[in-house]
């Protein structure tokens, strides 16, 4: 991960990228600065969350890595800090589609502040 700065200004970018293996379902989330993701499953709501700086703050800066398994029917959702702090209730959606889990969470902060969401299903494809 690169981020060319300009000028000497503050200049930083949040990270969160998601890898997955469509094979068998493990993967990792590679945070830098971004707020929470979560898994949501038949089983329950993962947060994953590690404090780290944007890159752009500092030199140097090393992304934080978290690893996560997956199964079919299990929702990854990537979000901007904007999106706020989410409820217990989003654990009662793991059978929602990903468009009625992003509207939730874009729903659940009324802050005016930029927003993004990301939501994911593992499905079988067969």
């Amino acid at each position: 991960l690169a981020l060319n700065l300009k000028g000497s200004g503050e200049n930083s970018a949040t990270v969160d990228i998601l890898q997955l293996s469509l094979r068998d379902g493990s993967g990792s989330i590679t945070k830098a600065g971004a707020g929470v993701s979560i898994v949501l499953s038949h089983q329950g709501i993962t947060r994953h969350y590690q404090d780290s700086l944007p890159l752009g703050i500092l030199k140097d800066i090393k992304p934080v890595v978290c690893n996560l398994q997956m199964t079919a029917g299990d929702t990854v959702i990537l979000m901007s800090d904007g999106a706020g702090v989410i409820s217990g209730n989003i654990k009662n959606m793991h059978t929602a589609d990903c468009h009625t889990i992003a509207n939730a969470v874009m729903e659940e902060n009324k802050a005016q502040d930029d927003k993004t969401v990301i939501v994911l299903k593992l499905k079988i494809n067969i």
